[in-house]
Parts: structure tokens; C-alpha cells; sequence
């Protein structure tokens, strides 16, 4: 088992202090990266660039799965299919360690590759997959706001992988595990999870993402999309998650 973070390079030795000597090993990329529009990760050297760091239970572990998380950063998939298959068995392999629930892992590559293979280049992949879940929800459950750094303090889930659907009942159980935990070694953080402000959340199809205060309306979208479909047309959406 492992785990994925991004830390700014002043906390990486504290992170290293707390996870040395005992039955864990930590690798941290040695090149900064950004988050870009639609939450493309790129090398950086800008002053809020942050490493990639694996944690896992042996350093064979936290290596291999650090390089696959390199790999896919610097990876320019362009239109070269072989390109595309080694991104979707990195990324199979990653879920499998860090214990993402199958059915998540298995609806981020297939939107991925739908993605890619589609050439509807105007909608990012991050905002076809994000769409995706959507369009399979039933419910949007606060934990599983799962989008990154991109909405700050507000975007709280403990979740490091997107849901297949923001009603995924795996992923819902895995972001209730972590939080009971948090609450014995960390309430505050526990408590940054359980007390967040919720709201619901636009998308456009550059993958950006921004709270919304307005008011809602019912959607048209499809219940499904498909390669002849202008996926284009549905965007903006507005994510319904609520208190």
C-alpha cells in the first residue's frame, strides 16, 4: 500500500523526520511541479511549485510508484496510442497500490482514453472525467469533492483519486475511514473535513472549477456521452453538492 501527496519544498524534511525509522519509506520527486488550467500538472520552478511524494510500506514500494507518477507528469501523450497505453497501465498500477476501488480506477482510465481518442481537445480530460461522475451520480456527497487544491480549503475530501460518481458507496466508505481516523491523531484536520463549507461547484471544459452561488437549474444533460456527441455543448455544469 501507498500513499500520493504534494508538498512545497520547505515541508519536505519534516515529512521525511516524521516518517524515518519506522516501517514506512518516503521519495520525493526531485524537479517542482504547478498545477495549470484543468489541473494539468507541469515541471515548475515558480515559488508555489510543489514535489510529488509517495509514502509506502518499503522503498521499493514508494520508488516505483513515485517514478509512474513522474512518468505520467512529463508524459506527452500527443496522438501516439502506444503513449496512451503506457499512461493507463501506470495509472492501473497506481490505483492498485494506493487501494482505489476498482470501479473508480477503471472509469478514470476508460474517460481518459475517451478523451484522448475522441478529439474533442476544447473539453479537457479532467472535465470530461469530472463530467462523467457527474452524469452517474444520484447524490453528491460532500466527502467526495475530491478535486485537488484547485478550490482551496473549500474543496474538502480526504480522497486522493476522483470518484466513478460522487455517490460511489467504495469511496465513500474508504473518505469515512480516513476521516475516523484523522479524528485520533489529527481533530483539527479531521474537523477541516467535517465542518467545510459546502456549496455547489461549476465546471466548465477547460477542467476549471469555481464555487457557485447562484441559483440552480435543472439539467439537459445527457444521461451518457459519446464520441459523436459535442461535449462541448453541455458545459458549463453545476456539480449540486449542498450541506
Amino acid at each position: 500500500m501507498a500513499w500520493r501527496l504534494r508538498l512545497p519544498a520547505d515541508q519536505i524534511d519534516t515529512w521525511r523526520v516524521a516518517f524515518s525509522g519506522g516501517d514506512t519509506a518516503m521519495s520525493v520527486s526531485p524537479a517542482g511541479y504547478a498545477t495549470v488550467q484543468g489541473g494539468v500538472l507541469r515541471r515548475s520552478r515558480e515559488s508555489g511549485a510543489v514535489h510529488l511524494v509517495v509514502i509506502a510500506v518499503d522503498e521499493a514500494t514508494a520508488r516505483a510508484c513515485l517514478d509512474d507518477e513522474i512518468a505520467n507528469a512529463d508524459r506527452d501523450e500527443g496522438d501516439d496510442p502506444a503513449a496512451w497505453a503506457a499512461t493507463i497501465a501506470a495509472h492501473r498500477r497506481a490505483g492498485r497500490v494506493y487501494g482505489y476501488p476498482d470501479c473508480c480506477v477503471a472509469a478514470f482510465c476508460d474517460g481518459w482514453l475517451e478523451a484522448m481518442s475522441t478529439r474533442q481537445r476544447v473539453v479537457s480530460d479532467n472535465a470530461l472525467l469530472i463530467l462523467r461522475a457527474h452524469l452517474r451520480s444520484q447524490a453528491w456527497h460532500p466527502l467526495l469533492r475530491a478535486f485537488g487544491a484547485g478550490l482551496g480549503e473549500e474543496t474538502a475530501s480526504p480522497l486522493r483519486h476522483l470518484p466513478c460518481r460522487f455517490d460511489c458507496s467504495p469511496s465513500l466508505a474508504l473518505a469515512q475511514a480516513i476521516v475516523a481516523d484523522l479524528r485520533l491523531i489529527s481533530p483539527a484536520q479531521a474537523g477541516r473535513y467535517e465542518r467545510a463549507a459546502v456549496h455547489p461547484i461549476r465546471l466548465d471544459a477547460d477542467g476549471s472549477l469555481t464555487p457557485w452561488h447562484g441559483a440552480l437549474e435543472p439539467s439537459m444533460a445527457p444521461s451518457s456521452t459519446g464520441p459523436t456527441m459535442d461535449v462541448a455543448s453541455l458545459f458549463p455544469v453545476t456539480l449540486p453538492f449542498a450541506d
